[in-house]
């Protein structure tokens, strides 16, 4: 998983109008199964990433961000490239969920333009072209996307139909703003780097708490909100701990009680580059990548339960570290 500039799950409003609210903390919350906010982690060693095995169908598809992208089925291996797509070496792509779909942003690195987005309806393998821009991020409703683009000197905002559309009319926007997640509620920021806190601004309530990080080692993901909204899964991620073992440590931040949660297996060595996480409609996380002494493999767990699930699979060598995936 890539390092962002910041780790944000922003409200709609609050993206396109700011947030303002008054400064606070609240008491640590203590339970059985959570981290109380005010609590980092002391867990430094590493084991390999570890559960029992998939057995059986898993009827899962895996739509993997590579050039082009390829539709993989975890059940029987068979891969299948996404056709309508531009082609060529400077076309990198980065593939999106947005409701029962998904969008595909294929940058290009010889243009002047960003890239240009395009629709995968599921059960097809043909992409259409919906938009030119970049910094795709699914709208509530999964039925459009809000994209950034750049015209050279200056920066848009604009939310657009999976048909193409228009459902929000363009706007200016700081550069140095772009979407990254959307959510009901919650605004979580702070730096990209170090062990500072984090702060958690309630956007109907008009607080912030500023919170730490539940672990010294490593930088924050993006946030990725489970379907209820529930949960924020947060990777912290470090490129050499020990060098040159990259580590991951994948976190769940429940903002309603403002407790930290573990993944079981986790800090497992992985490589950082080639290993992302989704959730399934059903609230399963999904981590799909390369784990060393692992190889190639997707492992699913459902918050709550003590335990991956693991199966290996051949994965397209040159890809993104990101997928969307569809239950089959």
């Amino acid at each position: 998983m890539s390092i962002r500039s910041v780790v944000v799950i922003v409200a709609v409003s609050a993206l396109l109008a700011g947030c303002t609210g008054r400064p606070g903390s609240a008491p640590a919350p203590t339970g059985t199964g959570s981290r109380p906010v005010g609590t980092p982690s002391s867990t430094y060693a590493m084991t390999p990433l570890h559960g029992v095995a998939l057995t059986g169908p898993v009827r899962l598809r895996l739509l993997v961000a590579s050039n082009p992208p390829e539709l993989v089925d975890v059940d029987t291996g068979a891969r299948t490239p996404v056709t309508g797509l531009p082609a060529g070496a400077d076309r990198p792509t980065w593939v999106t969920a947005v409701g029962q779909d998904a969008v595909i942003t294929s940058s290009c690195l010889t243009c002047d333009a960003g890239g240009d987005v395009y629709v995968l309806r599921r059960g097809t393998t043909v992409a259409r072209r919906i938009a030119a821009g970049s910094s795709v991020v699914a709208s509530p409703d999964g039925r459009g996307v809000w994209l950034t683009r750049y015209d050279g000197t200056t920066c848009t905002l604009q939310e657009v139909a999976l048909d193409g559309q228009t459902r929000t009319a363009s706007r200016p926007v700081d550069c140095h703003v772009v979407p990254r997640a959307v959510t009901g509620r919650y605004l979580l920021t702070g730096a990209a780097t170090g062990d500072g806190a984090l702060v958690l601004t309630d956007v109907q309530a008009g607080s912030r708490t500023t919170i730490r990080r539940p672990t010294a080692i490593g930088d924050p993901s993006d946030g990725l909100a489970s379907p209820d909204n529930r949960y924020l899964a947060i990777a912290f991620e470090h490129p050499a701990w020990p060098g040159p073992t990259q580590r991951l440590d994948l976190w769940l931040l429940e903002p309603a009680s403002q407790r930290w949660q573990q993944a079981p297996s986790m800090p497992v060595p992985a490589a950082l580059k080639f290993t992302a996480m989704t959730w399934l409609p059903d609230g399963r996380l999904v981590l799909l990548g390369d784990f060393e002494h692992v190889g190639q493999a997707v492992a699913v767990w459902r918050p709550g339960e003590d335990q991956f699930g693991i199966r290996t699979l051949a994965l397209p060598e040159q890809r993104a570290e990101a997928f969307v995936v569809w239950p089959s």
